[in-house]
């Protein structure tokens, strides 16, 4: 992973909210996207499960869910509308750019295929198979998931161009391609 060097030099001379920290941050979100929306493009257009891409796929997902949905406090409100608090200081939150925290609407499949199948040893993981596994990358739950992932990039590049070279960021990482 490269550290966040597209910082326009107009702004490097000014103080500004937007720490480098937070700005290498954005490197990993912007990162997270883009392997989001290019392993799901690889599944679409394959014939065969490709396991290994497939559990990409879901891990990036599920680090962009923890990045929308948790924030730096507890929310309170009934269990399914909680948003959880990051766990460690460290975790890259979308609050930390301005965007708040939501929790949003996947589905419970897929939101079960990435708590219980993805990172953790179960029965209910082992028993999966090619035919249950691909169906939901579709679903209207990944619509609202790949629609938060655009709506977040757009309002970075809307709020957040005198920091950063959104053009340089493309190069590195063609996400573009993808957000139309």
């Amino acid at each position: 992973m490269k550290t966040f060097t597209h910082v326009k030099k107009s702004v490097k001379k000014k103080t500004s909210v937007y720490s480098q920290k937070k700005l290498n941050g954005f490197l990993h979100v912007w990162y997270e996207i883009f392997w989001y929306f290019e392993t799901r493009n690889r599944l679409l257009k394959s014939e065969n499960l490709d396991i290994p891409t497939f559990e990409s796929f879901l891990l990036h997902m599920r680090n962009l869910k923890d990045f929308f949905e948790r924030t730096r406090m507890n929310i309170g409100g009934s269990k399914k509308t909680i948003i959880k608090r990051a766990t460690k200081d460290d975790d890259i939150v979308s609050e930390d750019y301005k965007y708040k925290a939501k929790r949003i609407s996947i589905g419970k499949k897929i939101r079960l295929k990435l708590n219980q199948e993805l990172a953790h040893l179960s029965y209910k993981r082992n028993k999966s198979n090619s035919q249950n596994t691909l169906w939901h990358i579709e679903d209207k739950g990944m619509a609202n998931f790949n629609k938060n992932c655009k709506d977040f990039l757009k309002y970075m590049k809307s709020n957040f161009s005198l920091h950063m070279d959104f053009d340089e960021l493309d190069r590195m990482y063609k996400l573009s391609k993808y957000i139309k």
